[in-house]
């Protein structure tokens, strides 16, 4: 994967490189374009060479930022040029390495200025509204639309046909409280829709947790109905629910954590679409890095057990 220069594709319910089996495998890196805009590329750069070397091929990060006084995309549509000059390097350094990006587009949390960002602009009160609003789903759909169609300033190729980029997340962890069934599918399948017709050639994906029914949202409506490329999950046990002390949490957080991977790797195998967990966590205080490592390390083998990438 690191020497090729092929698009990540998807066959049936399988990721591919060129003729290649391709498996995503590697780490959040949020901060990546916050370190650009700073003047740290040297962060970045030792990030990316580290991971190149321990057999990383994937990062998934943030390529937006909303926050007062940073905001990239603007009310009246224009766009701060210095910060996407920021991602250009991202993506470039990404390229020197061989590495694969998923590019985030939203947040449905507040943080980085999320979704309800754009609910303001819209006049929007609640987050059903929100999803309803067509100013709020052009101006997504326009972002997204903008970054397809970029040339990066670094090495002169379009997002849209630099094989670089692995696939687009619509909107990380997208939730609708009280919304009815469908609802936050619609936006999605609204917002990818006119983002592949600016794209053709790359994945995308909801950015989910993976919840069923739960928080407005469903990842089995979003496999049959929204147009996407691959079933998404979070796996983040003690956000899911109560855990008992250290070790006793860590034995139930594989548990849950294998039966919620083998859960959804069966949907995502139904509607025949690749499964991607794309976060997985475990909060460093209750026994330390060693007892991280082998949460995370049962979590990453059962991905790694149905092939889905992680």
């Amino acid at each position: 994967a690191l020497n090729s220069d092929e698009f990540v594709s998807r066959s049936g319910d399988g990721w591919t490189l060129g003729d290649d089996r391709y498996v995503p495998v590697g780490t959040n890196a949020y901060w990546v374009l916050d370190a650009a805009r700073d003047g740290r590329m040297d962060r970045v750069a030792t990030l990316f060479n580290e991971l190149s070397q321990v057999g990383v091929n994937t990062i998934r990060i943030w390529a937006f930022d909303q926050r007062e006084g940073r905001q990239i995309h603007r009310r009246d549509g224009t766009m701060d040029e210095v910060a996407l000059m920021a991602l250009d390097l991202v993506v470039a350094e990404a390229e020197k390495h061989g590495l694969r990006l998923i590019l985030v587009l939203s947040n449905g949390w507040e943080d980085y200025g999320g979704l309800g960002v754009y609910a303001g602009w819209a006049g929007a009160s609640s987050r059903r509204d929100a999803l309803a609003a067509q100013e709020v789903r052009d101006a997504r759909a326009y972002y997204g639309q903008t970054l397809a169609g970029r040339v990066n300033t670094v090495y002169g190729v379009s997002y849209a046909e630099d094989p670089t980029i692995a696939g687009w997340d619509l909107i990380n962890e997208l939730r609708c409280e009280g919304c009815p069934a469908g609802h936050a599918e619609n936006f999605l399948s609204d917002v990818g829709a006119r983002l592949r017709e600016a794209d053709p050639l790359h994945l995308v994906g909801a950015g989910d947790e993976g919840f069923i029914g739960e928080h407005g949202v469903n990842v089995e409506i979003q496999a049959s109905t929204a147009g996407l490329d691959w079933v998404s999950v979070h796996v983040w046990p003690q956000a899911r629910g109560e855990l008992r002390g250290p070790a006793g949490s860590a034995l139930e957080a594989i548990s849950q954590g294998r039966e919620l991977i083998r859960s959804r790797a069966a949907m995502a195998a139904h509607a025949e679409l690749p499964l991607l967990v794309g976060e997985m966590g475990w909060h460093g205080q209750s026994g330390g890095d060693g007892l991280r490592a082998v949460v995370l390390g049962a979590l990453l083998d059962e991905a790694q057990r149905h092939g889905a990438g992680a």
